[in-house]
């Protein structure tokens, strides 16, 4: 049964989607995470004032930092109140017929004596709730949409930190398929200072608080830890473009720098920091630029779990060839080496039922211009069905390899900030790839650097240096020109004259 405004708890998963017991299972799990000391419901609902609504309001009532928070429902003269919108329930429930939509709720109120909270226990808590919500087999891999506010970005991060590094919960963050931020402290808050102080004097809890204040080094080291995590999730930063009102004095409660993640999109919403988890319907024009991200999440989720589920459960495809990272498309002109073609092919073939005991590798060295690139481009192009993955880089340009091989691995759904993290990313999927090392050219440099270890996959390389044939003793040719009748094939093919 659906949650209502009078069933909800104020901590757990509240589910707010009904789901038959006969019907189909819902294809995605859309969860929304509160921020600090929420009110399980209210913090998700905006009310519409009508025109009777008076608006005066004390310097007490606009204290919402340190006022004790209130049951809600009915105004303070207890009338009932404005016209409410609880978007999670009112607008996605009824857009995403075939998701199962739910908010998060965990004591987080400082201004509370009784509640005393760490940042880990409240991720711990998620990840066990979400855990015990999710433990059908047709449940384990459904992909996840998170939305937090505020605090509750910084307990994702947490919980999805701890999930990549937990056999436990290793499979909730894989299910993760995109998230969703609204105003994330993520550098700290002014506001964080001046709360510490009130809890503090008032001998309240300010252990969260403390973790919240600006250029706070734990959240720092939050977000770098987050940053490190493999698996590269999908993430939209939104902020408040609005100051918040305290009495007499406006402040903006979490600026953009902090609520922004570095190569992540950052969309502003019109709105003070309240009001970015509070939208007035379908209409609201904050929500049009939240909802398409919410869409292009749940679309594309599925493919993207997918794809993570099947490089760490070990499941060697058939399909065919999932990645293709090459740089252009074999020079129609392309004549003979039929021979040595089939050299290649035979060196570096992969059999992902029968891993081979080494690394497969093929070297092809010679001049420049003899065709060594286009030799790769053709074998790459024959065998394309074959591999998994066949992926480019080009090492001789070493200002640009780290972001290549970066790159590789964006693609494959996972992140990485240096070479080896890609290696090893690379080397321990189970999927059949080829990576192609182009014009390693330089004598002094040690291109063993860039070969990922492991067996599931081959590696080619081309050089002008003739020593690079070490790095496959047995497999490996020296070019020289065409033969007589490859040349007169090429000037034939090149002139445009039909074959007899």
């Amino acid at each position: 049964m659906a949650c209502t405004k009078e069933t909800v708890k104020p901590s757990g998963l509240n589910i707010w989607s009904s789901e038959a017991v006969d019907g189909p299972a819902p294809a995605v799990d859309i969860i929304a995470v509160q921020g600090l000391g929420s009110h399980e419901f209210y913090t998700w609902v905006k009310k519409v004032p009508s025109a009777e609504t008076d608006r005066s309001k004390t310097f007490k009532d606009r204290a919402q930092f340190w006022k004790v928070r209130k049951q809600q429902g009915k105004d303070d003269s207890g009338n009932d109140g404005p016209a409410e919108c609880m978007w999670i329930r009112d607008c996605l429930v009824p857009m995403f017929k075939d998701a199962r939509i739910a908010t998060y709720s965990y004591k987080s109120d400082w201004r509370d004596p009784d509640v005393k909270t760490n940042l880990r226990e409240c991720a711990n808590l998620f990840l066990n709730e979400l855990l015990h919500y999710r433990q059908q087999e047709n449940e384990r891999q459904r992909p996840i949409v998170l939305i937090g506010h505020s605090l509750g970005c910084v307990v994702i991060q947490q919980a999805l930190f701890s999930a990549a590094s937990s056999r436990y919960f290793h499979d909730l963050g894989l299910s993760v398929a995109g998230i969703i931020f609204l105003g994330a402290p993520l550098r700290g808050s002014d506001a964080a200072r001046w709360g510490t102080w009130l809890a503090q004097a008032l001998h309240y809890d300010s252990t969260i608080l403390k973790l919240l204040q600006k250029d706070s080094q734990p959240l720092f080291d939050i977000g770098r830890d987050f940053s490190d995590c493999r698996i590269d999730w999908d993430l939209v930063c939104f902020y408040e473009k609005q100051d918040a009102k305290f009495g007499p004095f406006t402040v903006q409660i979490v600026k953009q720098q902090s609520a922004s993640r570095l190569g992540k999109r950052m969309i502003p919403l019109d709105t003070n920091h309240c009001g970015l988890n509070k939208f007035s319907g379908e209409h609201d024009e904050n929500f049009a630029l939240v909802l398409p991200e919410i869409r292009r999440i749940v679309t594309h989720g599925p493919s993207i779990v997918a794809e993570r589920f099947r490089a760490k459960d070990n499941i060697p495809t058939r399909l065919g060839n999932v990645h293709w990272i090459v740089p252009r498309s074999t020079n129609t002109l392309f004549t003979g080496r039929d021979k040595l073609l089939l050299r290649i092919q035979k060196a570096i073939h992969c059999d992902p039922t029968s891993p081979p005991d080494k690394q497969k590798r093929f070297v092809i060295t010679g001049m420049g211009g003899q065709g060594k690139s286009e030799i790769c481009l053709k074998v790459a192009s024959q065998m394309q069905k074959e591999f998994w993955g066949v992926f480019w880089v080009d090492v001789n340009k070493e200002a640009t390899v780290e972001s290549e091989f970066i790159a590789i691995v964006k693609r494959l759904g996972y992140s990485a900030e240096s070479v080896p993290k890609a290696l090893e990313i690379l080397a321990s999927s189970k999927q059949t790839w080829l990576l192609i090392l182009d014009n390693a050219d330089n004598p002094n440099f040690d291109y063993q650097v860039y070969f990922p270890s492991g067996t599931n996959g081959a590696v080619m390389i081309t050089s002008r240096v003739a020593e690079c044939k070490r790095y496959s003793p047995d497999a490996n040719e020296a070019l020289e020109g065409l033969q007589e009748e490859e040349s007169k094939e090429l000037l034939r093919k090149a002139a445009g004259i039909p074959q007899e």
